[in-house]
């Protein structure tokens, strides 16, 4: 068993930077804190992973190749491994927990709990 406090990892960003800070990495999934404030607009980028943004708090856009949504406090959005992706019109500090990693198999508490 792994443990992190998300806590503790938030209180390490600097003020004003986009920041992003690894909470665990078990080979299979890698799990990350980002920090985006408001007023900024992240490098357009693409991971060869899977990966899901939660975000725990702000509120901004952003852009997944040519789509955009809006995400506020509690939104969370899956982007697609090798698909381009950007914040943008950030209004309001985002902090995001990140999860990267591809599935290998299907498995989970809501599927097992759909089978009984």
């Amino acid at each position: 068993m792994r443990h992190c406090s998300i806590t503790d990892l938030q209180e390490q960003f600097a003020d004003d930077d986009i920041e992003h800070l690894e909470a665990l990495d078990t080979g299979a999934v890698t799990v990350e804190l980002g920090k985006y404030p408001a007023g900024n607009t992240t490098e357009r980028v693409s991971h060869a992973a899977d990966e899901i943004y939660y975000i725990l708090s702000g509120e901004g856009t952003i852009r997944l190749g040519e789509e955009t949504r809006s995400l506020t406090d509690g939104d969370m959005i899956h982007v697609e491994a090798a698909i381009e992706h950007e914040f943008v019109e950030i209004e309001q500090d985002i902090l995001a927990l990140i999860i990267f990693g591809p599935a290998i198999t299907s498995s989970s508490y809501a599927a097992s709990n759909d089978e009984s």
